[in-house]
């Protein structure tokens, strides 16, 4: 799973959570990349892709 802090290291959310290959899932996710609108490119190894998620800190979910 991957989990997204803020400045005080509070956990904002958790994606994944559990090994797989639908959506918002991951099977060894070994990069990551974001910019400064919350936009975080996730490098999934075994699944073959990158998945693409909008943090929104208002909601407290993903969205793409």
């Amino acid at each position: 799973s991957i989990r997204v802090l803020d400045k005080k290291g509070n956990q904002i959310v958790v994606l994944g959570g559990k090994e797989g290959s639908r959506e918002g899932q991951f099977y060894q996710p070994t990069g990551i990349a974001y910019d400064q609108n919350g936009v975080f490119a996730i490098a999934d190894k075994f699944n073959d892709r990158v998945q693409v998620v909008r943090i929104t800190v208002d909601a407290n979910q993903p969205r793409k």
